[in-house]
Formats: C-alpha cells, structure tokens, sequence
C-alpha cells in the first residue's frame, strides 16, 4: 500500500467517524443526518428547490429523493408542488417547521464548533482549512490527470 493511498484511507475513516457524530446530533430530533442534509440544501438554495438538483447536489440518486422527500412531506418539514410555468416540473419547498428543526440542529453544530474553536484556535483551524482546500485541489487535478491517461 502507498502512502498516498494511506493518507486518502485515513482521511475517509476520519470523515466517516465525523459524519457518525453529526447522524448522532440528528437522532436526536429523530431525524437522518441525510434528511437534515436535504433540508439544509433545500434551505440553501433559497428555500425552494427541484428533485433532481437535490439528486445531484447530495449524489443521491432520483428515486431516494423522492422517497425522502416523501417522508419529510409527511412530517410537515416540506411541500412538493408543480412549477407554474412548466408542470411536469416539481418545486420543493421548505416550510416553517423544516426551517424551525434544522436551525435547532444547526444551533447544536454550531455550540460543537465553538467548543471545537475555544479548544484548537480560529487561526489554526483556517489553517486546517486552507491546507484542505489544498488537497481537495490537487485531488482533483491527480485524477483529472489520471482519468486522461
């Protein structure tokens, strides 16, 4: 095994028990780290959105979504409804509650990163952010360049 693969495996592992925390914080308002990952995204995008950028933005593929959003329309968290100006288009729509439970949730990371901040340093934490950006970079452009070959 190569250093380099070492690095990306530790990496994923380290990304993984993250992500296990954040599904954590999510269980507690009895929800999937995915489902809030949604509403996130739908929140992001102005709060309304379509499926199939949902698809694309969460690399989850077109018939999870819909079966996603399905269980967040019956908790009252979105709205599904045709696009007025073309109806085979669907618009989902965040509604107040979705907003309310993902500002909770958001607030609960939010205390984890000022922990994170008091214990580490905001100074070295864009550090640590930087230098990942770094790598995510050169990720990209190693497999640009190993997919061309």
């Amino acid at each position: 095994m190569s250093d380099s693969f070492d690095f990306l495996r530790k990496h994923n592992i380290l990304v993984k028990k993250e992500n296990s925390i954040f599904a954590e914080i999510c269980k507690h308002y009895n929800m999937s780290y995915a489902h809030i990952n949604m509403l996130d995204a739908i929140y992001d995008r102005n709060k309304i959105t379509e499926p199939t950028i949902l698809a694309e933005e969460l690399l989850i593929p077109k018939q999870t979504i819909t079966s996603m959003l399905d269980k967040l329309e019956k908790k009252g968290y979105v709205k599904r409804q045709h696009n007025e100006n073309d109806r085979r288009k669907v618009n989902v729509m965040l509604l107040p509650e979705g907003e309310k439970l993902l500002l909770q949730v958001q607030h609960t990371i939010d205390y984890a990163e000022r922990y994170i901040m008091n214990h580490i340093g905001k100074n070295q934490l864009e550090d640590m952010l930087n230098k990942y950006q770094k790598i995510i970079s050169l990720l990209q452009e190693a497999v640009a360049k190993g997919v061309a070959k």
